[in-house]
């Protein structure tokens, strides 16, 4: 039986952010930073303070097949400046139209997106916090929604308790998975969700995605849906249901070849060429 564990250390590692790109994204988000104070400061409105999110602060990054990448920033302002949701916004993608090297940013319904030329795109996000015993609100074009994004992080971390640097290397091997699978996938977020919440720890990493990713297959095969643990508790697979079999299927394939890779009577270059199709060419040969 092979032990694949290490080649899937390979994996994580192999997946990381090429150090260049990375220089390129903390300048770009120094020049967000830059120019969304400079605009607000001469509509003499309140300067946000920006912060890392989704899976750049939690640490599940990863560069995709062809080596592009998302990152999301959170633009808060608190206190409340008392702006319509989509005024904010509107502010916020007037600030970013002389960002250099990008496309000219694009109004989505909740967030601000600029594409890079360097081969990633950055959403921008805009949230008030009125005080404490409130919630956080998401601006979206058609008004605000209750939101809650460092509660996420919060509670992958404690889903994963001691392990959770294992459970986020098994999140960034399923995000991996997908993004060689093509269209049709969930996205990052309900992808995290479903490996925490069917997580299990084990010393092999290998093993511990087998027994993980049966736990999430048997989940959504009793019920396709996944909740999103905070506010607003949406459903993160409403918009795959009519794709859930084609999901389900690949999925499928992904465990069983796993299971033979680990518990067949194979060596490990025969093991590792039955997986790599699954995760591309970034797993080891």
């Amino acid at each position: 039986m092979a032990n694949l564990h290490e080649d899937f250390l390979f994996f994580n590692n192999a997946l990381n952010i090429p150090s260049s790109k990375l220089t390129q994204l903390k300048t770009s988000e120094a020049n967000i930073k830059r120019y969304i104070k400079s605009y607000l400061t001469e509509k003499k409105v309140p300067v946000p303070t920006l912060i890392r999110q989704g899976s750049f602060a939690l640490g599940t990054i990863i560069r995709t097949k062809t080596d592009t990448c998302d990152i999301d920033f959170g633009v808060r302002f608190f206190p409340d400046p008392q702006f319509a949701a989509p005024t904010l916004q509107k502010y916020i993608r007037d600030a970013l139209t002389k960002v250099s090297n990008s496309t000219l940013p694009k109004h989505k319904d909740k967030c601000i997106r600029l594409h890079y030329k360097a081969g990633y795109h950055i959403d921008v996000t805009i949230y008030v916090h009125t005080n404490f015993n409130e919630p956080i609100r998401l601006a979206t074009k058609n008004g605000w929604l209750d939101s809650n994004p460092s509660g996420f992080k919060k509670w992958v971390e404690e889903r994963g308790g001691k392990q959770a640097v294992q459970l986020k290397r098994l999140i960034r091997y399923i995000k991996a998975w997908a993004s060689q699978q093509g269209k049709n996938m969930p996205k990052g977020v309900a992808l995290t969700t479903l490996m925490a919440n069917g997580f299990v720890p084990h010393f092999r990493d290998d093993l511990s995605l087998l027994y993980t990713l049966r736990n999430v297959y048997d989940n959504l095969e009793e019920d396709f849906c996944c909740e999103m643990p905070v506010v607003p508790f949406d459903d993160l697979l409403e918009r795959m249901y009519e794709h859930r079999y084609s999901f389900l299927n690949k999925l499928e394939s992904l465990i069983n070849n796993l299971e033979k890779a680990t518990h067949a009577r194979l060596g490990n270059d025969k093991a590792k060429a039955l997986i790599k199709g699954h995760f591309g060419k970034y797993f080891p040969k």
